[in-house]
């Protein structure tokens, strides 16, 4: 547990964004009222371009 806790710390303070990935199907869900919604070579959500269509 302690080495699991130092690499904890390590990440934490030295990598902004960690990518976890596996092979198989990916699949991205969102209502309709969600748009901007756009595909992403690295599958990373382009978060900052999403709004909701008011009803």
């Amino acid at each position: 547990m302690g080495l699991y806790r130092q690499a904890d710390r390590i990440i934490h303070d030295d990598a902004p964004v960690i990518i976890l990935s596996y092979r198989g199907p990916a699949y991205v869900v969102w209502k309709p009222r969600v748009m901007g919604v756009t595909a992403s070579r690295i599958d990373v959500p382009q978060n900052h371009l999403l709004w909701i269509q008011p009803d």
